[in-house]
């Protein structure tokens, strides 16, 4: 107030702290339109699961409106799981793809990325690094990914790694046959599972599948699990005799839900909360590996891309939590919206149907 009585006893004071006034209330007004400008385009993470019948492709889009594929589907079909992924693109606001992250060099996961590259610019590529396989075929999706991974940045991945994403972080567990030494800093890591000194073994396959690159990915409370096609006995040893991982809120079933992977020791120890398989309708899908998700104590919603129609679909949720019900030519997919305090939603692009999950307890 004295401020004020001084101005006004002076020539033109008046006026100076009219402008003075004038200008802070602009300032002001600036800096809540900021404020609710980038409430309306970060806070959350989003992660789009899409339907690639039966093959991987995700996208992660951070809180900063950063970009990340996690793998790209198949080749040909008229561009399909390329033009599903971009439409997941455009549907979160964005234009183009930061990272590309490809687990594996098997046909299902890397085999669209030679297509999405021409559909969106990618400007940097992650991997394992070389191909473990010398088929023909699997000559012929590596030499196709490497055709477009030297147009932009490259980076090999391996245990131990992470990367800032947004707010959050990207910790890699897998990569190349080798997993983490030391459990991350996150609740439930470092604990001992008790089922690890009954824990079943069972062959490898020698394939790309070992050498999936498998990750966690937090945003404040909230962390999401992806392990490729990593196999049994690869789950087992993250989670035993100690679990490196820690409590998981989403988990996207490994190896798209098959026979191989699965392992109940993992999936038990993980704790997870909601879980989501990409398997097809004759690809992935097993019921074992779905039940044995279902019986997961802390299991709290289960959410498939496509419904199975393997063992007379008796497996299968309920349709209104399915993303596609035939295989299908129109992009579709399962959305996740996470906040940092650990609470999140899901929705299934096909209906609208939306369920809220609060923070964990």
């Amino acid at each position: 107030m004295r401020f004020r009585g001084h101005q006004r006893n002076r020539p033109g004071s008046a006026v100076c702290y009219d402008t003075a006034m004038m200008f802070a209330r602009l300032m002001l007004a600036v800096s809540i339109f900021l404020g609710l400008i980038t409430g309306a385009l970060g806070q959350d993470l989003k992660i789009y699961f899409i339907d690639v019948d039966g093959g991987q492709a995700t996208l992660f889009v951070s809180d900063k409106g950063e970009t990340l594929v996690v793998d790209a589907g198949w080749a040909g079909h008229e561009n399909r799981d390329a033009r599903k992924i971009a439409a997941a693109v455009k549907d979160a606001g964005a234009s183009r793809i930061d990272w590309m992250l490809t687990t594996h060099y098997h046909a299902d996961h890397v085999g669209g990325v030679p297509q999405l590259a021409g559909v969106l610019p990618i400007r940097t590529f992650l991997d394992h690094g070389e191909s473990s396989e010398n088929s023909p075929n699997a000559v012929k999706a590596y030499e196709g990914y490497l055709a477009v991974r030297e147009k932009g940045a490259h980076k090999v991945l391996k245990a131990g790694d992470q990367f800032a994403f947004g707010s959050g972080a990207v910790h890699v567990l897998s990569a190349r046959k080798e997993l983490i030494a030391k459990p991350l800093k996150a609740p439930g890591a470092g604990t001992k599972p008790s089922g690890c000194a009954a824990a079943e073994t069972r062959k490898g396959d020698g394939s790309e599948n070992e050498m999936s690159i498998g990750f966690v990915l937090d945003f404040g409370r909230f962390r999401a699990l992806d392990l490729g096609d990593l196999l049994w006995n690869e789950e087992g040893a993250l989670v035993c005799p100690v679990n490196k991982i820690g409590d998981i809120d989403v988990y996207l079933t490994t190896h798209h839900g098959s026979k191989p992977s699965g392992n109940p020791v993992m999936v038990n120890a993980i704790r997870p909360r909601v879980a989501i398989m990409n398997g097809g309708a004759k690809k992935g899908g097993d019921p074992g590996h779905w039940n044995t998700v279902k019986a997961v104590p802390t299991i709290e919603d289960r959410w498939q891309l496509q419904k199975s129609v393997l063992d007379e679909g008796v497996h299968n949720v309920a349709d209104e939590k399915i993303a596609s019900l035939t295989p299908q030519v129109e992009p579709s997919w399962i959305k996740v919206v996470a906040r940092k305090d650990g609470s999140f939603t899901v929705t299934n692009s096909r209906n609208g149907f939306t369920k809220s999950y609060g923070p964990r307890r």
